[in-house]
């Protein structure tokens, strides 16, 4: 179950304010429900730094109740990153994105999102102006609902 966390996120793009940056950081809490059974679990992404090569390392932590803890960094092209100017675009011209504009409540705070069904129609995803682009992910991969929430975060420099 834990690679499902992983893949909630990594199906969509990442992004950061002033998009990307060195101490971009995530915490999504969430769970995992498949039938009677709810694990929790987190998910953390942090950009840790950036190469010559247009690369930021893109630290994912990943924890699931009764399954432990597990870490991977990936370099990631800066052009594969969603930028500011791309999230304000999704916010600005969300209805026609066939989204609705939503102020999420979240443990990090009220979040203004733009929510999006997923081309896959397995979920929605609430796309805002924070690290990582995004605030909330709902869906179904294999029979299981997974819910991540932004539960904390801070831009980098």
């Amino acid at each position: 179950m834990k690679i499902l966390f992983i893949a909630a996120l990594l199906s969509l793009s990442s992004a950061a304010l002033a998009m990307p940056a060195i101490g971009d950081y995530a915490r999504y809490d969430g769970t995992i429900t498949q039938g009677t059974s709810v694990l929790a679990g987190t998910v953390e992404q942090e950009i840790t730094a950036q190469n010559a090569q247009a690369q930021y390392d893109v630290k994912q932590t990943q924890t699931v109740q009764g399954q432990g803890t597990s870490s991977s960094d990936t370099w990631t092209n800066a052009s594969d990153l969603v930028t500011d100017a791309q999230i304000q675009q999704v916010l600005t011209y969300c209805a026609q994105l066939g989204g609705t504009l939503q102020t999420l409540t979240t443990a990090a705070g009220a979040i203004n999102s733009c929510a999006v069904p997923l081309q896959d129609q397995t979920g929605t995803a609430w796309y805002a102006a924070v690290p990582f682009g995004l605030a909330k992910i709902d869906r179904v991969i294999n029979g299981e609902r997974i819910v991540l929430t932004i539960s904390t975060f801070r831009a980098g420099n």
